[in-house]
């Protein structure tokens, strides 16, 4: 199932999250990023059972320069639970995203 979880948004250098998404007995997610400004953004999936205690679900972010789009397949997800994090390197950044979850 797909989600946009960001339209437009001005990432800065502090971290933002999106809503969390309930994977609903997937166990595979498709990042979709669009970076829509000049500059770079680092994003990473985050995943939880509780919606409180989130886990990354790799040990690095993943990296955008801009203008750019990039897909970041991603499986073995055993939470119910996932979310994006992501931020700006420097400056501002204009993104859009989307997860789309299944069962792979």
């Amino acid at each position: 199932m797909y989600h946009q979880v960001a339209s437009k948004l001005a990432l800065t250098t502090d971290y933002q999250y999106s809503q969390a998404l309930s994977m609903q007995g997937a166990n595979g997610a498709l990042i979709e990023i669009t970076v829509i400004s000049a500059g770079t953004a680092d994003y990473m999936l985050k995943y939880s059972n509780d919606l409180q205690n989130w886990t990354d679900y790799d040990t690095t972010d993943y990296t955008l320069a801009g203008p750019g789009y990039e897909t970041e397949p991603l499986t073995g997800i055993s939470a119910g639970y996932v979310r994006l994090q992501y931020k700006a390197r420097s400056g501002t950044v204009i993104v859009a995203a989307g997860v789309n979850t299944a069962n792979l």
